[in-house]
Order: C-alpha cells, then structure tokens, then sequence
C-alpha cells in the first residue's frame, strides 16, 4: 500500500522531481499549486451535465493539465524524462479558441461573467442551437443532453472561475521564470487556455440562448 503520510514534508519543503526540497512557499510550488487547483475546479465543472464536445474538451485538458504540473515540478536542469507541454498542444487550442471565435459576434467591451439566468426555462433552445451549429440533423435526444440544458448557466459561470485561475497561474509562472528556466510552451498554453475558457463560456452562452450582458462604461 502507497502510504500518503511520508512525514517528509513536516518541515515546510518538498520535492521536485529529480530530488531537489524545496519550501513549500517556493515561486515553484506556488506555480504547482494554482495549476493543481485549476485542474480542480475544471473538475468540478465536469460534475455538471452539458454537452458532450465540451465534456471531451475538458477531459482531455484535465490530462493536459497533469502534464503540466509535472513539468513545472522538473526543473529543466534535470536528467528525469518527464512528459513536457509542446507546440502541438498549443496548436490545438489556438485552432480550438478560432473555431469558437468564428461562432461568436464580436465585442470590443467587457461582459459579465454570466448572461440572463433565465437559461433555465430555455432548455429546448438549447438543443436547437446544438444542432444548428453542428449541422444535425435533428436534435439529439440523449437524457443526458436533454438534462446538461438545466445546468448551462452554471457550466458558463464555472468556466469562467477556471479562466481567471488560469491568469493566476500564468502570473505566478512569469514571476517563476524571472529567477529560474521553465518550458516556455508551458507559459504560451496557459495563456492560451485562460483564451479558451473564455472563449468557451461564451460560446456555452450562446448555445443557451443567454444573453451577453455588456458593461457599457462609466457614465452610461
């Protein structure tokens, strides 16, 4: 049996991958953390229903995001082979952030991190723009979809928790990288990703029928 209690950390360090303590306030650790609390919350957005082209997307940056940790948690320095983020995993969200985009209308202003709330008695909209922008040919039927409508407006305000733990954690990983090498495809797809979520929220909005709630500016 893995024991989870080592005792070694009692001190205040830990270890990164290839030996190294170090204090468990380290820029590092710090870094390690934000991701570890990303990928949970993206977590938690995943116990509610929805769609399943987001629920593969999120699964599959639950394991991207994995990887992520364990390659702040190595030091470039070292002879550990470890898995490391790449240009192709940068790629894919770029494509991925554009597809969104290209379904979106533009905004030059700040919106609210959620629309109308009235979402809830919207559920068949829902469906209806599903197959519209995927080009079904009828709309699916499945429970489960039928179901994820209820909760969209949830989902929608869940992800944009996620993106702005995303900025938090591309913040801590530039002050990381002003006093230590750290893989620089690991600090463009965090930007990156915060990007999806964005982009995601939005584009759950739509689906929903939500409306975009504009901040206009002071005065008006």
């Amino acid at each position: 049996m893995v024991k989870i209690c080592t005792r070694t950390g009692d001190s205040g360090t830990t270890s990164l991958f290839g030996g190294k303590r170090v204090d468990k306030d380290d820029l590092r650790v710090e870094a390690i953390g934000t991701i570890d609390e990303l990928n949970a919350n993206v977590g938690l957005v995943l116990t509610e229903p929805m769609v399943p082209e987001l629920h593969r997307s999120l699964k599959r940056i639950e394991q991207e995001l994995i990887i992520a940790g364990s390659d702040l948690a190595s030091p470039a320095n070292i002879k550990v082979k470890t898995k490391r983020l790449t240009k192709r995993h940068v790629g894919r969200l770029e494509k991925e952030i554009d597809d969104l985009m290209d379904k979106l209308p533009q905004r030059k202003n700040f919106i609210t991190p959620t629309g109308d709330q009235r979402v809830k008695s919207k559920a068949e909209a829902i469906m209806r723009n599903y197959s519209v922008h995927h080009a079904l040919s009828s709309i699916p039927s499945n429970e489960f979809i039928w179901n994820s409508t209820l909760n969209t407006y949830q989902v929608s305000a869940q992800l944009n928790v996620c993106r702005t733990i995303a900025r938090r954690a591309e913040r801590k990983m530039i002050s990381l990288s002003k006093q230590d090498d750290i893989n620089n495809n690991l600090l463009v797809y965090i930007n990156r990703l915060s990007d999806w979520f964005y982009a995601m929220f939005r584009y759950t909005n739509l689906l929903a029928d939500m409306s975009e709630i504009v901040w206009k500016g002071r005065g008006r």
